[in-house]
């Protein structure tokens, strides 16, 4: 999986590993991860392979996190399930972050995870909120019509007038489908 990234992305996952290994944090290996855990990526469930602790073989790997993320304890350090996933079919940690697709932060299945920026995984989040007085996102009244709107990059772009705010916020679910395509929630 390392071989088609990007020199920026291989330089980002570089710097990340040496500022964990300077903190005395060391990453476990895939051959050692397949060593005590099996992962089944139609389940995204790690059960354990053999007796560790007072982890029985065979039974599920793993604990809920305040947070709603699945963690699991290995070789005296903790690791979110869903980077092991990662981990565990590819061969090695992502360099950025992993996003799950359908939003359910404990559905692991290999399908419903993917390596993104943290821009990315912030275009995935549950709710975008509504502030304007139009009751639509990316809509705001003017003069008797109304405005869309979409910020991207920082940059907020005009989209048009229209003398509905429910036109004026389709075209802002047009403008979101297509500047942020990791966004699953496209319901108008």
């Amino acid at each position: 999986a390392g071989g088609n990234l990007r020199p920026v992305t291989k330089i980002l996952r570089m710097r990340r590993l040496m500022q964990m290994t300077q903190k005395g944090f060391q990453l476990i290996t895939q051959e050692k991860l397949k060593s005590v855990l099996d992962y089944s990526p139609e389940t995204g469930v790690f059960t354990w392979r053999k007796r560790m602790g007072r982890c029985k073989e065979g039974s599920v790997a793993g604990h809920k996190q305040n947070c709603g993320y699945l963690k699991v304890g290995l070789f005296g350090s903790e690791y979110s399930v869903h980077r092991l996933a990662w981990l565990y079919m590819f061969g090695e940690f992502p360099a950025n972050q992993i996003d799950h697709i359908n939003r359910i932060r404990t559905d692991n299945r290999i399908n419903n995870l993917r390596e993104v920026t943290h821009q990315q995984n912030c275009q995935n989040m549950k709710n975008e909120s509504v502030k304007s007085a139009s009751g639509f996102v990316g809509v705001v009244s003017s003069d008797k019509r109304f405005r869309a709107r979409i910020t991207v990059d920082s940059v907020q772009m005009h989209l048009g007038m229209f003398d509905t705010k429910e036109d004026a916020h389709r075209a802002y679910v047009e403008a979101r489908k297509k500047f942020r395509p990791f966004f699953t929630q496209h319901a108008a």
